[in-house]
Parts: structure tokens; sequence; C-alpha cells
């Protein structure tokens, strides 16, 4: 159970890091993350961005995790409070709401943050027979 606050903190402080090479290098580049860990029958997601993890059994596939956009209402929420503007669909430019990197669109203003979503631990059963990962 220590997992969810471990990895909020790693993946904030692997930020901070980006973004002071950023600054000294002057490069912009970003990414998403996504994170698959198994321990046993359980299962712990960590996403950052429009990454997705799906499980697959004969019954159909189970999408796990929210993809990290303005329009979703997780996010959009999330964003309001923080009162980042979205434009076109976009957060000071990106069309992702949580990433690593992307010093210029985190610079712009709020809304762009690293911390992982943390989906709930799941137990895997008897039919589960694939996980799939995706991320760009």
């Amino acid at each position: 159970e220590r997992l969810p606050a471990e990895a909020t903190a790693a993946y904030e402080a692997l930020d901070r890091r980006l973004l002071t090479l950023a600054t000294a290098d002057g490069w912009l580049d970003g990414s998403t993350a996504l994170l698959a860990a198994i321990k046993g029958d359980k299962l712990r997601i960590l996403q950052v961005g429009d990454c997705q993890a799906v499980l697959c059994s004969p019954f159909g596939a189970q999408p796990l995790a929210t993809e990290h956009r303005p329009e979703a209402q997780t996010e959009a929420i999330r964003l309001k409070e923080l009162g980042a503007a979205v434009e076109f669909g976009r957060v000071n430019g990106l069309s992702v709401t949580r990433t690593f990197g992307d010093s210029d669109s985190k610079a712009r203003g709020p809304g762009i943050v690293p911390t992982p979503e943390v989906v709930p631990l799941i137990t895997f059963s008897s039919v589960d027979e694939v996980l799939l990962l995706g991320c760009d």
C-alpha cells in the first residue's frame, strides 16, 4: 500500500529533474508513462498521460485507466479547480493533462502535472488472460 505515495513522490521528483535539465539544455520534449506493478494475483496501474492498460479475458476487454485529457471528467474538474484554461481541447498547447517534461507547456500556466493516476488494486481472476499496455 506504500506504492501510490512513493510512486507519486518519485514521479514528481523525476519531473523536477527533467525540467531542470530541459532548462539547462534548452529542450522542450515531454512524455507519458504507464506502469504495471504485479505481485502474485494483484495488479496496480500507475498512469501519466494518454496511455491505457486493458485486461483481457474470454468475456471481453476491460480498460483499467482513464486517459488524461482535458475532456475527461476527473481531469476537467481538476483543471477547473486550478483555474487552467482549456482552449480547443488543449491545456497550455497540449492535448494531455499529465506529462513528464514539457517545460514550455508547464511554464505557460497551471494544469499540466506529472502526478500519476493510481488505479485501485486489481485482483486477477482465473479467466484473465492478457494485460495490454499501450503508451506512445
